[in-house]
């Protein structure tokens, strides 16, 4: 085998068979995925000097569940292997993966010496003349138009007024104070205290009676279209004095603090009202009186505490009191009203007496009422026996037109399926549960079990051989499911499984019956040319089988099997102008059989379903299914037939042209007339066909082949039909 450039990117695999092939990536995967090769192929790219087994390649662990998984290894690579080395001997023991170097250690932390301590660099001597800048630089450490300081978390700047020179820190740059100006007019007075004594002097703030006042406000910065002094643009703050050594033993209120905020206290003007003194911390407010006055509770504190003792409330500063509310505690220590107040009325006892009269008459009024409708309508002894005879004489109300409706939309079953394999099932519990047996690739079989509400499926078998899978059976008996596999290397050609222990096939030319070791001829002679393999149908009065003989321009043949064994003669289809015939599928219902295939006239024409009802005694003619409009169009290839018992049949097929395949279901009458609508069961616009279908009860489960990506996928749908 020779590389070129262009099969850089193309992988080598061994086969089942021992053989060497190459192709892409993708080809390789796919491979790997339905198990047409091994996870432990040995698989090359070229560069590789070696192989290597599958579940060791990086690229293709992820395809492999953790049981099967390998540690990576890395191949060994040579520029010039452009072609796979040869195959190691089988059985050699195959090199463990070299072990991953040791992480490199991080270099060694920096030891400092012995005596070495690491200190802070000294802080900066100011000299001893002060930082005063030079008397030249005076004019440019100025801070000219200077906004007011604006509070901080730890509280407002106090602001000193009535200062004789320059601007103080923090007041305004529009202009001189307010009461400094000439034309000033006089402002609006305070507003009277809520709850004050006629005569007494007006205060500035909401308050009630008793509530701790808080300092009076400052008059702060002038007023707006004030002109500022050229003085005051050119003011330099003055350094500020030397802290006294003796510490302060009393709280000035002025300065900022992180529990109150601070307060600008200024000079009283002459005149004015004065200034109310603060009072001391720790001071107790003296308690109200009790009052039901409203402007009491006006502005009170609306948290009260719950148990323990009271806790005096700082000075207010907000429009509250401090003081608790008296109407809240009186409040708080009413009962709670009970069940029988908040249930009772407050009507007037005369009231409730006519209530209560009213009340019971139209009582009695209802139950003679109920009294008198029950004796009209209960019909006399005597007729009792006439209305239950005219009742079952009596016609069944309309019943629903017959068809079938959908359970379940279709839905992925399997994500492998191999199509020379048709699916065949079994009934686990009637109208519930149904096991299906399917092949996922050439050499494997499994089983699943499907509820038909749901489309829930269970893989309840698997098995992976070394030879190809005819068929998967599965067999119900005492409750308990087994999957019995056909294979082709069977010593019976298109072996098929019927019991525990039953096979039916082709031995040379005749038709037999293996039971228990033991060989039957059934029909001898009836695979004197090529045949396809026996589909097979049971019944309570026997089992059908068809099959076709002599390729696409041969005949369909069936023959009819007795519950004690024997066998009637093997009887030919009459299928007037049809030249070719596609494989046939049979559907047993009591003592009669239905046989479906595809036919053609010439090979120009499409194909058409072909349906015969074949008798245990006498001879069938098929006759052509014209399915109803609706479809794709096209031909119709590859029927299924089903028995609702009484109720007629199922047949499914497969239409439309290649690449656009659609699977229809239709109800069949027992004459084999299409009943109701025909149903679409693959999704709409996917490539599907190649089905089967079993009805286990009312309820019916289709299965189909859906490609998907050139894959094939297992999917299926169910049905209910009446």
């Amino acid at each position: 085998m020779s590389a070129s450039p262009d099969d850089a990117s193309r992988w080598s695999w061994v086969t089942r068979d021992g053989n060497v092939t190459s192709g892409a990536k993708g080809e390789l995967m796919l491979a790997l995925r339905s198990e047409k090769v091994l996870p432990t192929t040995l698989v090359w790219r070229p560069t590789w000097a070696e192989w290597l087994p599958a579940t060791r390649v990086t690229e293709l662990r992820g395809l492999f569940p953790a049981d099967l998984a390998q540690p990576a290894q890395v191949p060994r690579r040579s520029a010039t292997q452009l072609t796979p080395p040869p195959l190691p001997a089988p059985g050699a023991p195959w090199p463990a993966p070299a072990p991953a170097a040791p992480p490199s250690a991080p270099p060694p932390a920096p030891v400092r010496g012995a005596g070495a301590v690491s200190k802070p660099p000294p802080a900066p001597v100011r000299a001893k003349g002060g930082s005063q800048p030079p008397a030249g630089a005076a004019r440019e450490l100025q801070r000219p138009n200077l906004a007011p300081r604006i509070p901080t978390a730890a509280g407002p700047v106090p602001v000193i007024t009535n200062a004789a020179e320059g601007r103080p820190r923090g007041a305004s740059i529009l202009g001189r104070p307010r009461d400094q100006l000439s034309n000033t007019q006089p402002s609006r007075g305070p507003l009277p205290t809520l709850g004050g004594e006629e005569g007494a002097a007006a205060r500035g703030t909401l308050r009630p009676p008793g509530a701790v006042p808080p300092p009076p406000r400052s008059t702060m910065g002038a007023n707006f279209g004030a002109a500022a002094s050229r003085a005051d643009d050119d003011f330099t703050p003055p350094k500020a004095a030397a802290p006294s050594a003796q510490p302060d033993t009393e709280l000035d209120v002025s300065v900022p603090t992180e529990l109150r905020p601070a307060l600008i206290v200024p000079v009283s003007a002459p005149g004015g009202p004065p200034t109310v003194p603060l009072q001391p911390a720790g001071a107790v407010a003296k308690p109200l009186e009790v009052s039901h006055d409203f402007d009491v509770t006006l502005g009170s504190t609306p948290f009260e505490g719950g148990k323990g003792p009271a806790a005096v409330p700082p000075p207010s500063t907000t429009l509250e009191s401090a003081v608790p509310s008296l109407a809240a505690s009186a409040k708080g220590s009413e009962p709670s009203p009970t069940m029988k107040q908040w249930l009772g009325l407050d009507i007037p006892r005369e009231s409730q007496l006519l209530l209560a009269f009213f009340l019971i008459v139209i009582m009695l009024g209802a139950g003679v009422t109920f009294a008198y409708v029950v004796a009209r309508t209960k019909p006399p002894a005597g007729a009792a026996g006439e209305a239950a005879a005219s009742a079952s004489g009596a016609e069944p109300g309309p019943r629903l037109p017959p068809g079938c409706r959908l359970l379940a939309p279709a839905a992925r079953l399997a994500t492998t399926v191999e199509r020379t394999a048709p699916p065949v099932f079994a009934e686990v519990k009637k109208g519930e549960l149904v096991a299906v047996g399917f092949a996922p690739t050439p050499k494997s079989a499994a089983g699943l079990l499907v509820r038909l509400d749901t489309l829930d499926a269970e893989r309840a078998f698997d098995q992976l051989g070394d030879v190809g899978t005819r068929a998967t059976v599965p067999l119900v008996k005492g409750g308990k499911t087994t999957f019995f596999v056909d294979h082709t290397d069977s010593e019976l050609g298109g072996a098929r499984t019927v019991a525990d222990g039953v096979t039916l096939g082709f031995a040379g030319a005749d038709l037999v019956r293996v039971s228990k070791g033991q060989k039957t001829v059934l029909w001898p002679g009836a695979a004197s040319e090529k045949t396809t393999d026996p589909r097979i149908a049971t019944t309570s009065a026997g089992t059908l089988v068809t099959f076709r003989r002599g390729g696409l321009t041969g005949q369909v043949l069936y023959g009819w099997l007795g519950k004690e064994g024997g066998a009637a003669g093997l009887l030919a289809i009459e299928a007037p102008g049809t030249k070719f015939s596609g494989t046939p599928d049979a559907a047993a219902n009591g003592p009669d059989g239905l046989v479906a295939f595809a036919g053609r006239p010439n090979d120009k024409s499409d194909w058409r379903i072909q349906l015969a009802k074949v008798p245990q005694q006498g001879k069938a003619s098929a006759r052509t299914f014209e399915p109803p409009p609706g479809g794709s169009g096209g031909g119709n290839i590859a029927p299924n037939v089903a028995s609702l018992g009484s109720d007629g049949w199922l047949l499914q097929w497969t239409e439309g042209a290649s690449g656009q395949y659609e699977v229809r279901m239709a109800r069949l009458g027992l004459d084999l007339e299409v009943l109701g609508d025909t149903r679409l069961v693959s999704p709409k616009g996917a490539n599907a066909g190649q089905g089967a279908v079993f009805a286990s009860g009312s309820k019916v489960l289709s299965v189909f082949v859906q490609t998907t990506a050139g894959h094939d996928e297992l999917w299926g749908a169910s049905f209910e039909c009446f």
